[in-house]
């Protein structure tokens, strides 16, 4: 089985139609097979900050739980990891970044975003 980490931009084009990228994450979302899917906390925290739209977040969000397998989040078992993981990072990330990144990375997971600075600092890391 695949595992893929979902970022929050791949998510909201995948279930938003008139985004600009809608065209592209469903075409990416093609290529997923045998998924397993995680979502980062922060992702799920991330779509529910969105207020322009309540009835559009309220959708996204309860898609989005409705199809993850798991949500990945940062505990006491793992925080000292994802420090030591952050402490080797040479750039400028968010937190929500580098945790989206962390969790893909400590997952074995497949990392799938719209950000192409994430991205790559992601592959050059697998």
């Amino acid at each position: 089985m695949n595992k893929y980490v979902f970022d929050t931009n791949f998510i909201i084009s995948f279930l938003n139609k008139k985004d600009d990228n809608y065209k592209k994450a469903m075409k990416m979302s093609k290529s997923l097979n045998e998924e397993y899917i995680i979502i980062p906390s922060v992702v799920i925290s991330e779509i529910a900050s969105f207020h322009k739209n309540p009835q559009l977040r309220n959708y996204i969000l309860g898609e989005t739980l409705n199809f993850t397998d798991e949500i990945f989040s940062l505990t006491d078992s793992n925080i000292v990891e994802y420090l030591d993981f952050i402490q080797r990072l040479n750039n400028s990330f968010t937190a929500i970044d580098s945790i989206i990144l962390y969790s893909a990375i400590s997952t074995n997971s497949k990392l799938v975003t719209f950000d192409k600075k994430l991205d790559n600092l992601y592959k050059s890391m697998i």
